[in-house]
């Protein structure tokens, strides 16, 4: 018969497995009885922290943790300079900068307050030359934990205004819109990659117009600032 660790089930899989030596001294019995002990007792806290799983009378050790050990702690705070590559409205290659700011495990951009701005500080030239401004109000919802890093923006009010001699011409997007949604990982001590992504827009403008947009995908790469 298999003894039993002191303290655990008969038929438990934790029955010592130790040979027995015929007329065994009495050291060698005393030492077995205090390993018996010592295991049982090591057995039922680890199972009383739901730190190790059982499968077939084996004890197997889960590990859960994927820290990156190159990137910041979880709690730091510092700034990212993104450069995000996708392609625009009508597919040509586009480049995006911007600066993330990471705060204790959360990621924004400081103008993600909800409060309407303008965007690039007013207007600039289209590539068919012709000038607007975008005005913006936006909410973020960002993570940072173990090197690894999310960023999503929503636009709660979006209107591109063109500008052509005197006459403004108004786009409206249809909120709340996923402008951007961003998730990556460190992949040095300042380093960061990615991938991209935008949701589906439309918008409605003057005279009766409107313009649809389908979903953007791209890379983006980060450097701490």
């Amino acid at each position: 018969m298999v003894p039993h660790a002191p303290g655990a089930p008969q038929g438990s899989p934790f029955a010592l497995r130790g040979a027995h030596r015929v007329g065994g001294q009495a050291l060698a019995r005393a030492r077995q009885a205090l390993w018996g002990t010592v295991r049982a007792k090591i057995i039922t806290a680890v199972i009383a922290l739901a730190v190790l799983g059982t499968s077939a009378g084996v004890v197997t050790t889960v590990v859960r943790s994927s820290k990156n050990s190159l990137a910041p702690d979880t709690t730091a705070s510092f700034t990212v300079s993104v450069t995000i590559h996708t392609v625009d409205g009508l597919n040509h290659p586009k480049e995006i900068n911007e600066t993330l700011v990471v705060r204790n495990g959360t990621v924004c951009q400081a103008q993600d307050t909800g409060k309407q701005h303008i965007v690039a500080g007013g207007f600039e030239e289209f590539s068919f030359g012709v000038p607007y401004q975008e005005k913006l109000s936006s909410r973020c919802q960002g993570t940072y934990q173990d090197g690894k890093l999310s960023y999503t923006q929503t636009a709660l009010y979006l209107e591109n205004d063109f500008k052509q001699g005197i006459v403004t011409y108004t786009c409206r997007a249809d909120v709340p819109l996923v402008l951007q949604q961003l998730t990556g990982s460190f992949t040095s001590s300042t380093a960061l990659k990615g991938d991209f992504s935008a949701a589906a827009s439309s918008y409605g403008c003057d005279l009766g117009y409107a313009a649809k947009f389908p979903e953007k995908t791209g890379s983006w790469t980060g450097t701490v600032t």
